[in-house]
């Protein structure tokens, strides 16, 4: 004895015996007509249900366009009802707003609605994907009263949302346009008056110092701590006088280039980010101006400094041969060219009234040329020390 092979199909009727049937058995036997047809309704049903607990297919798949969706399902949809969810496999990923029918083809035809998001707006592209298992809800209440389908399932596609208002806190979702809205904030800011050792609670936030006294604030340790890179602390000094940034556990600190000596001091008003590139903290802000390119100098005897403007000062001093010249190579050469300068004709520290020094014509944008003379009968001065300061750019 075999069993009746049901099949996944709804059928659209159980077969009633007539009077004048013959007794047939077999697969295709008329006595096991509606025992077939009953089984496979119950096939049907059986599948339908373990879709529902998502153990099974439980999609159709999508035909239409991309913004023109369209399904076919068994049994025939014939009629929308409120909070009815449909499943299809997208063939196509949108591009803009988007409509929905499940029934294009068998009357009665259901026209087709728009679908909308999570944030009840219509679909405005990339929210359907390839291939992606999509759900929809028919929600009447919707698109004025019209009704729509409202999007409740996308794998891969963008997810919609409600935006929260602008500085929300707490556990709800941040869409993209909230994020843009709320800006770039610090975690948390808190303020100090004696030396305080940083911790885990300060990353992500602003520190500041406050008071009279110089105060010496120590970074977290981001090797003991473990912190990721790109962690970073805002430090601002907001006292009256210096204040100190230490790195933990000799951690180093650069700037660009230049790597400051910890403590880091910071003048009044001045602030610093410091982040954590994995191997060092990295420091932005005015507290590092002095370390800008455009801010580069030499303090020696010889030396230069520059300006953000371009502007570049440069001194430093040149003892004259016996014809009273005194050449003074600079210690970088104007790159634009030099502008004005000035010499000084010392002996031992004090400048001789009788004697002076004059900037020669022969000068040059990398080199300083004077000449010491006697201010009464203009002969030369041999071993002048002559002094120069220059400005250029």
């Amino acid at each position: 004895m075999t069993n009746i092979v049901d099949q996944d199909q709804w059928e659209a009727g159980i077969y009633q015996y007539e009077t004048s049937d013959p007794v047939e058995g077999g697969p295709d036997g008329i006595d096991n007509k509606p025992l077939k047809q009953l089984a496979n309704r119950t096939k049907y049903l059986f599948n339908r249900i373990a879709e529902i607990f998502n153990v099974a297919k439980g999609y159709s798949l999508a035909g239409g366009t991309a913004n023109a969706i369209t399904a076919s399902y068994t049994p025939v949809v014939t009629a929308r009802v409120d909070g009815m969810v449909l499943r299809f496999k997208a063939a196509s990923a949108n591009n803009g707003a988007t409509t929905f029918t499940p029934n294009a083809t068998d009357a009665p035809v259901i026209a087709p609605s728009p679908i909308y998001g999570l944030d009840h707006a219509p679909l405005t592209g990339g929210e359907i994907v390839v291939n992606g298992l999509c759900a929809v809800q028919w929600n009447a209440a919707l698109n004025s009263g019209n009704g729509a389908w409202v999007l409740i399932e996308n794998s891969a596609g963008v997810r919609r949302s409600i935006t929260p208002a602008q500085f929300a806190t707490g556990t709800s979702v941040a869409t993209m346009d909230a994020l843009k809205r709320f800006g770039v904030q610090s975690s948390n800011v808190q303020s100090y008056s004696v030396n305080t050792a940083l911790d885990l609670s300060h990353v992500g936030g602003t520190v500041y110092g406050k008071g009279t006294s110089v105060i010496t604030l120590t970074l977290p340790s981001a090797t003991a701590l473990g912190l990721p890179v790109g962690a970073r602390v805002d430090i601002i000094n907001a006292t009256t006088t210096t204040m100190n940034v230490a790195a933990a556990n000799s951690e180093p600190m650069n700037a660009g280039p230049t790597a400051p000596s910890s403590p880091l001091v910071l003048q009044i008003a001045e602030q610093v980010t410091f982040v954590w590139s994995g191997a060092a903290w990295f420091l932005f802000g005015s507290g590092v101006a002095q370390y800008l390119g455009q801010f580069t100098r030499s303090l020696a005897s010889s030396g230069y400094q520059k300006l953000p403007s371009g502007l570049i000062i440069q001194w430093g001093s040149a003892v004259a041969n016996s014809s009273g010249v005194a050449t003074l190579t600079l210690p970088i050469a104007f790159p634009n060219g030099l502008g004005q300068a000035v010499a000084n004709y010392i002996v031992g520290g004090t400048a001789l009234t009788s004697n002076v020094a004059s900037i020669s014509s022969s000068s040059s944008a990398s080199a300083l040329v004077a000449v010491a003379t006697n201010a009464a009968n203009a002969a030369a001065v041999a071993s002048a020390n002559v002094k120069f300061i220059a400005l250029g750019w």
